[in-house]
C-alpha cells in the first residue's frame, strides 16, 4: 500500500476496526484506499497503479492542507479586536461634522459662484458680444426649467427643516405664496445666466489684442440719469448682435446705423470683448 506523508497512522487503531480508521481520514482519502486495497486483493496493484494512488492522495493532502491554512487566516482576521466604542464614536462625529459642514458649504459655494457670474456679466458684460450666445439659449432655459423642481424641493425641505421664511414672513400668505415661488425662480434663474458672465470673463481673460469691424446696427438715447451706462449701441459681429455701451469706449463721431466701425478689444473663440469704438 502507498505510504502517506501525514501523522495520521492507515492501520486500525485500538478499539477500531480497519474500515472506521480509514473513514477517519476524510471521504476523498478513504475512498482512495479502499480503491488502493481492491486493486491489492485482486493482485494488480503494481507500481504503476501504486504511484497513481500516491499521486491523488497527494493532491488530496495538499488541497486539504491549503483549505486549513486559508480557514486559519480567515479566522485570524475575524479575530481582530473591534473598533472600540470610544473611537467609533469619534469617527461617528467626525463624519457627522464633516456632513454637516459639507451641507452648508456646498451650497454656499454654488451661490457665490452663481453671483460671481451675474457681477462679471453685467460688468464686463456690456462691452462683449457673444458668440455662443445663440447655442447656450435653449440650453439655459432647459436648465432653467429642470431646476425649478429641484430648488422647489429643496427650498421646501430647508423651510421645513429650519422655518427661515417663517422667522422673516410669519403671514403664511406671503410666505408661500409670494416668497416661496420668488426665491426658487430667482435661483433659478441665477443658475441659468451664470455661465453667461463666466463666459464673458474667461473671453476676455483668454483673448488676445485684437482689431476687428462690426456693423452699427442702432444707436441708443444720451441719458445723464442712467447710473449703468447713459448710451448704448446694438452691434453686429459675425452674425451675432450684442448691446455695447458708448461710455467710455466711443472714441470720435460715430458713423449712422447700416455702416460698419472699426473696433479694438481682446477676441476669442467665446466672442469679442470691444475696448474701444473708433469713429471718425
Amino acid at each position: 500500500m502507498p505510504h502517506v506523508a501525514r501523522d495520521t497512522s492507515l492501520g486500525p487503531q485500538p478499539g477500531t476496526s480497519t474500515g472506521d480508521a480509514i473513514d477517519q481520514l476524510g471521504p476523498e482519502v478513504a475512498a482512495v484506499l479502499r480503491e488502493g486495497r481492491a486493486l491489492e486483493r485482486r493482485g494488480s496493484l503494481d507500481s504503476e497503479a501504486t504511484a497513481r494512488i500516491e499521486a491523488r492522495l497527494q493532491a488530496i493532502i495538499e488541497a486539504q492542507d491549503r483549505a486549513m491554512q486559508a480557514q486559519k487566516a480567515f479566522s485570524e482576521e475575524a479575530d481582530d479586536p473591534p473598533l472600540p466604542v470610544g473611537a467609533r464614536a469619534q469617527a461617528y462625529v467626525h463624519w457627522a461634522q464633516v456632513r454637516s459642514v459639507a451641507r452648508w458649504m456646498v451650497p454656499l459655494l454654488l451661490l457665490v459662484l452663481a453671483m460671481a457670474g451675474i457681477v462679471l456679466g453685467m460688468t464686463l458684460g456690456q462691452g462683449f458680444i457673444w458668440l455662443g450666445r445663440d447655442a447656450y439659449e435653449p440650453v439655459g432655459l432647459g436648465l432653467f426649467v429642470a431646476l425649478l423642481p429641484v430648488l422647489a424641493v429643496v427650498f421646501y425641505k430647508n423651510e421645513r427643516t429650519t422655518h427661515s421664511l417663517r422667522s422673516q414672513y410669519p403671514t403664511w400668505l406671503v410666505r408661500w405664496l409670494f416668497m416661496y415661488p420668488t426665491l426658487v425662480v430667482f435661483s433659478a434663474a441665477l443658475v441659468a445666466t451664470t455661465p453667461w458672465g463666466w463666459s464673458v470673463a474667461l473671453g476676455w481673460i483668454v483673448g488676445t489684442p485684437s482689431r476687428a469691424e462690426v456693423r452699427l446696427v442702432s444707436i441708443g438715447h444720451f441719458s445723464r440719469n442712467s447710473k449703468a451706462c447713459d448710451q448704448s449701441a446694438e452691434v453686429e459681429f459675425k452674425g451675432m448682435r450684442s448691446s455695447i455701451c458708448l461710455e467710455g469706449r466711443a472714441q470720435g463721431v460715430l458713423p449712422d446705423p447700416g455702416e460698419r466701425v472699426a473696433v479694438s478689444g481682446h477676441l476669442s473663440r467665446l466672442g469679442l470683448y470691444v475696448e474701444r469704438i473708433h469713429g471718425r
